[in-house]
């Protein structure tokens, strides 16, 4: 815009040098004139050739342009910011109190993508897996810790068929897991697709001490059943051994007074004798009968040991294959121990079998040796006994 003066031929006019300062100080304050009121000021000054005074109000507007308050729309800019630092700070709280959860949850969590990747594992996942997390991000599938086939083939297609229909599948089901030690865990797992995306959700719980607890109480129940069968097979075998034992009775007397009047000078008090020893030997089985059935009191006295132990052996000889000798040595002839003549003779007789029944394929020599000892501190403390004198049975 042309005012009708160029700076330096303004100086010409102005031969005195205050004056020319105070020109040149005004000229500053003019040169580039962005004001209507300049511009007529300018002209005033021409046609005047007089010096041109201060611009009025122009240096103050020029000040107060520096700090005069924002205007409206810079205020609104302001409360758009300070919004969106709040709404970052609440975002920023909100992550860690989620990310507080996940890895505070106390159960295994991860986080699979729609490729079945894990991109997100918290510590429980090392306890349950034997995976430290960052193994497990991002260079695992999570149908990785399935051991059967058949199972992960299953487990993929729940996978593809929760993104189409969630509703088609089922959110929580149990599988084996494979730890990185080769162990299998009952895992039960709970998965859900994550709102507003592709992506799952999924916890997994180690129930492996849960299903041990179940199938010990399924040994227990059959230990039970069967211990209430042989309480009614205890109680039926109780009523036959009654019953055999009053017939038995009789059979003995019978033999007493066949045995008193048999002539002495012929077989017949011998036969009789051993059928008596066989009678005895039924009525110690009818006893052990009832004992098994509780129905028979245990009878605790001093009894001497010796000729319950050849009883038995007489008797395996007797009963077991040809192919098995015995090799007996006895030195307890006089010495008693206390207990139940019945108990003893079942105690060695079921020894001898289970002896016989090992030896059955090959044969070979079967040991009994019956000896006193003398138990001391040490070996009693290392037996759970007492000291004192023992009758030591081996077989």
């Amino acid at each position: 815009m042309q005012t009708g003066w160029q700076g330096r031929k303004m100086t010409s006019h102005f031969p005195a040098p205050n004056l020319r300062k105070r020109h040149l100080k005004n000229r500053n304050l003019v040169r580039r004139p962005s004001t209507a009121n300049s511009i007529r000021f300018l002209r005033s000054y021409k046609q005047s050739g007089g010096i041109p005074p201060h611009p009025p109000g122009l240096a103050e507007t020029q000040d107060n342009d520096r700090t005069a308050p924002l205007p409206h729309t810079d205020k609104k800019c302001i409360e758009e910011i300070m919004e969106k630092n709040l709404a970052l700070n609440a975002l920023k709280k909100s992550e860690s109190q989620y990310r507080s959860i996940f890895e505070n949850s106390g159960t295994a969590i991860i986080i699979i993508e729609p490729d079945m990747r894990i991109t997100m594992a918290n510590e429980n996942c090392t306890e349950l897996t034997g995976f430290q997390p960052k193994k497990i991000v991002n260079d695992m599938l999570w149908t990785d810790f399935v051991s059967d086939p058949d199972v992960r083939s299953t487990m993929i297609n729940y996978h593809g068929a929760r993104r189409e229909n969630p509703d088609s599948t089922p959110t929580e089901y149990e599988f084996k897991l494979k730890h990185a030690s080769g162990e299998l865990k009952d895992v039960l797992l709970h998965i859900n697709l994550i709102a507003e995306t592709d992506k799952s959700i999924a916890s997994m719980i180690d129930i492996t001490h849960i299903r041990k607890m179940e199938l010990e109480k399924l040994e227990l129940e059959k230990q039970l059943h069967q211990a209430h069968k042989m309480e009614a097979i205890g109680t039926l075998a109780g009523g036959i051994a009654h019953d055999f034992n009053n017939i038995l009775t009789a059979l003995m007397g019978y033999l007493e007074m066949s045995k008193s009047a048999a002539p002495p000078d012929t077989n017949l008090p011998r036969w009789i004798e051993q059928s008596l020893k066989a009678s005895r030997r039924a009525k110690n089985l009818v006893d052990q009968i009832l004992t098994f059935s509780r129905q028979h009191e245990l009878e605790m006295r001093p009894v001497r040991i010796s000729p319950i132990f050849k009883e038995v052996v007489n008797f395996m000889r007797a009963s077991i294959p040809s192919t098995i000798v015995f090799d007996i040595h006895s030195e307890c002839d006089k010495e008693m121990v206390y207990g139940d003549p019945t108990q003893i003779h079942r105690i060695i007789m079921n020894l001898c079998t289970n002896a016989a029944h090992a030896m059955s394929g090959n044969g070979g020599c079967m040991g009994l040796k019956l000896r006193p000892v003398l138990l001391n501190s040490r070996l009693s403390q290392k037996k759970n006994l007492k000291d004192g004198s023992y009758i030591e049975l081996t077989i």
